[in-house]
């Protein structure tokens, strides 16, 4: 079900173009705003750093910028990211779709493959997390 909000919803640098246009939105603008979040983690930069609300409006919501995805990122992420960054919000991928490409992609992010290395870390658990090792992917 679509909402009808301003475009002044959240950190304009996160926005899908249809909140920040003040277009109907529905979910599927969390995952356009996941995308941003994943690229920045790994890029380890905001993404549209610099760039004034009036500005992201004109070039990202309106234009259709998105962050460069760097060519050493994993094929399968970039693509993945892309596809969360998609003009049309019926065209982005489910979170369902997301974590089973996020899941594929580290375990063929192996050793072995000798791309990458998975990295345990040490982290506190929760309670429902005592029994799952948790890892970390490096991807560039």
């Amino acid at each position: 079900e679509a909402c009808q909000r301003t475009g002044e919803r959240g950190s304009a640098r996160y926005r899908a173009p249809e909140v920040a246009l003040s277009r109907p939105y529905d979910h599927t603008a969390e995952v356009f705003s996941f995308g941003l979040i994943a690229w920045q983690l790994v890029a380890h930069e905001k993404p549209f750093g610099g760039m004034a609300v009036e500005q992201f409006r004109s070039r990202v919501a309106e234009a259709g910028e998105r962050p460069r995805c760097p060519d050493q990122w994993p094929a399968t992420f970039r693509h993945l990211l892309e596809r969360c960054w998609h003009a049309e919000p019926s065209r982005r991928p489910s979170f369902r779709y997301i974590v089973r490409e996020l899941t594929a992609l580290v375990q063929a992010q192996s050793p072995a493959a000798g791309a990458h290395e998975l990295v345990p870390c040490d982290v506190e658990d929760s309670e429902d997390d005592r029994d799952s090792p948790v890892r970390v992917v490096r991807l560039n």
